[in-house]
Order: C-alpha cells, then sequence, then structure tokens
C-alpha cells in the first residue's frame, strides 16, 4: 500500500553515489585531455616550422640556406672541403668551408645549373686574391639536378677567389683562405717580385743522346716521351698536385741509361730551376714507370751497344 505523500512519485533512494562527483571527475578528464591535445599540437607546430627552416630556412634571394658549415648554396658556387668524386654526394651534403688548416684541400662545388635534357658549358676560375695570379682554370659541363666539385690544389697560404663563368659573364663567385707549411714547418707565402703567371702544367720533354744518328731512334723516342709525359702526368694528379701547384715556368734536366729491355738506371739531376721536391718526385715517377719499351731488334743491332746514355729536360710551362 503507497505511502501517504507520495502517490504517483517515485522515491528518492541514496545509493552512495555523488552526481556532483561524477561530473567534476568528467570535467577534469576533459581538462586533461584538451591540455594533452594542444600540448601535442604545439609541439607539431614547432617541429614543422624547425623542418622548414632547415629545408628552406634563411633564404638569401632563393639561393642559399645557413648550414652547420656556414651558407650552402642551392644556386652557385662555394667552397667545401674535398672529399673522394666517387661518393657523388648530393649538393647540400657537402658543407660549406672558406677557410682550410695545414691538411685540408679545399674544393669548389657547383649546384643549380643546367637544364632538363641540356647540359650547361662553364668554367671554373681560380685566382690569388693578392696577385689575381690563376692557378686553375677548369672547364666543365653542368648537368640538372647534378652537383659539381672541383678540388682546388692549393700550396702556398692566403686568399682566393673562386669565380663561375659561363656565356660571357659571370655566374658567381665566393672567396676562401689557405693555410700552408713547407717541409721545416714554416708558413708558406706567395713570394713578391715574381713572374706573374704559374704555370699550368708539362709542355714537353726532350730527349738528347750520343748517337752518331740522331734519327736512329727517332720513331722510339718519341714513343718513350709519351709514356714518361703520361706518367708524370698521372701522379702529379694523384699524388703530387700540391707539390706542383702554383709553380712558375721551369724545367728540371736529368740524365740517366736506358738499356735494351727498357731499364731506366743511373738517374742524375743536373739542372733544376723548380726546387728539390719537384726533381725528386719527377725522378721517382721515371723510375717507378721502367721498363720502357724494349728496343727493336735492328735498332739494337745498328747501334751495337745495350745502352744509351740520355739527357732528358722536363720543361714546365
Amino acid at each position: 500500500m503507497p505511502t501517504p505523500g507520495f502517490q504517483g512519485r517515485r522515491p528518492f533512494i541514496l545509493t552512495g553515489r555523488s552526481t556532483f562527483g561524477s561530473n567534476h571527475l568528467a570535467d577534469g578528464r576533459r581538462q586533461k585531455s584538451n591540455f594533452v591535445k594542444t600540448t601535442n599540437y604545439l609541439a607539431l607546430v614547432i617541429t614543422g616550422c624547425l623542418c622548414l627552416l632547415v629545408l628552406t630556412g634563411c633564404q638569401n634571394g632563393g639561393g642559399n640556406f645557413s648550414g652547420s658549415g656556414g651558407v650552402i648554396k642551392t644556386l652557385g658556387v662555394y667552397t667545401t672541403r674535398a672529399v673522394s668524386p666517387e661518393l657523388d654526394l648530393p649538393g647540400p651534403a657537402y658543407l660549406s668551408q672558406a677557410s682550410f688548416g695545414f691538411d685540408e684541400t679545399p674544393a669548389a662545388v657547383v649546384i643549380g645549373y643546367g637544364t632538363r635534357g641540356q647540359q650547361q658549358l662553364m668554367t671554373l676560375e681560380v685566382t690569388e686574391s693578392a696577385t689575381g695570379r690563376s692557378l686553375l682554370s677548369a672547364d666543365f659541363y653542368a648537368s640538372y639536378g647534378k652537383v659539381h666539385m672541383q678540388p682546388i690544389p692549393i700550396r702556398l697560404s692566403g686568399d682566393y677567389t673562386v669565380r663561375l663563368l659561363g656565356d660571357g659573364r659571370q655566374w658567381d663567385a665566393c672567396g676562401f683562405t689557405v693555410l700552408r707549411r713547407d717541409q721545416e714547418g714554416q708558413v708558406r707565402l706567395p713570394g713578391a717580385g715574381e713572374p706573374t703567371r704559374y704555370c699550368q702544367g708539362i709542355n714537353s720533354i726532350s730527349v738528347k743522346s750520343r748517337e752518331k744518328d740522331p734519327l736512329l731512334f727517332g720513331g722510339y723516342d718519341s714513343r718513350l716521351v709519351y709514356q714518361m709525359l703520361n706518367a708524370i702526368a698521372k701522379d702529379r694528379h694523384e699524388k703530387h698536385a700540391e707539390l706542383f701547384a702554383q709553380r712558375f715556368p721551369g724545367c728540371v734536366v736529368i740524365q740517366c741509361r736506358l738499356d735494351q729491355t727498357g731499364e731506366l738506371t743511373a738517374q742524375r739531376i743536373v739542372a733544376n730551376s723548380m726546387d728539390d721536391a719537384c726533381g725528386r718526385a719527377l725522378r721517382e715517377t721515371l723510375q717507378n714507370r721502367s721498363p720502357y719499351p724494349v728496343w727493336p731488334e735492328d735498332l739494337h743491332r745498328k747501334l751495337g751497344a745495350d745502352y744509351r746514355e740520355l739527357t732528358l729536360t722536363i720543361n714546365f710551362n
């Protein structure tokens, strides 16, 4: 039987759960969830900004961005520390470097030239900033999407300028500084009052012998000179690039014996307008290339001897 006063009403039953407490707890959870979402969103925005800064940040006219080693260009020329060309790294992997220590070889990096399906002929030129003397002038073809890296052999301390030329204009330029020292540990500097032009390579090798007939070994000597020039050029590029850099025109004269089997012996430097280090390097190169071609039998018979006394004049121009 219904209790008087409660007819038609649902009785209030105390269950031990507080509606206020439940709502307060839910609000707290929602606030915490919103805080986490907001924090995550802000972190995502900051990360995105940092990534954008790395990829495109500090743009200078759309051509450069700042890297850990300095300004890395996306169009133009800059310098970096030389690495093996076989690595074939992308442009930004060659970190910009403008100062080079005693044991560091600089290299020029060219990026951003050439078009799809069309290479672009360009020239890299390196000069001493103080004297204007040219160290390097190298033509190359720039390919779209490819980086060109050119090591720069430097023998003397100083400031240098790299210029990128093509189509009758200068496309870009940059400067760098190098420190070098000699065998005694002294810093090497360009000399004052010296000639205005450095030699660009080996011009020739002349061969003189004591045969009565100077034409007897004419054809053989042409092949001999060809092989000697190739050996010197190879070693100069692979072993002695800095040793022969920034040299004024000169020559080294070597007397030696060449026997019928092509063996070169008894080398002796009799004149040298370069320096002792250059002379030793040339003598070692010629010796390491030995033996040279065997004499033809008819030449051996006509000469009537088993060896020739030769004087080799190696000219640098």
